[in-house]
């Protein structure tokens, strides 16, 4: 594989696609209406591929980890 030493002229093979879209809504000082997702219980296989995360959160918490 080779590389250009050079990116002249990567305006004439790409392009830019405008985000129409808000990514995040405008900001509110009002307490967040709850949502049914909120309470949803994780699935079998969710838990299986969090609990190693977690377990690691754990000792790090341990280790003095307080996010500050």
């Amino acid at each position: 594989m080779s590389f250009n030493t050079s990116n002249k002229g990567w305006h004439d093979e790409w392009f830019y696609y405008p985000d129409t879209e808000k990514s995040l809504g405008e900001y509110s000082s009002e307490y967040p209406i709850p949502c049914d997702s909120w309470n949803a219980k994780f699935s079998k296989s969710e838990l299986q591929e969090i609990e190693p995360l977690m377990k690691k959160i754990a000792n790090l918490k341990k280790d003095g980890l307080t996010g500050i």
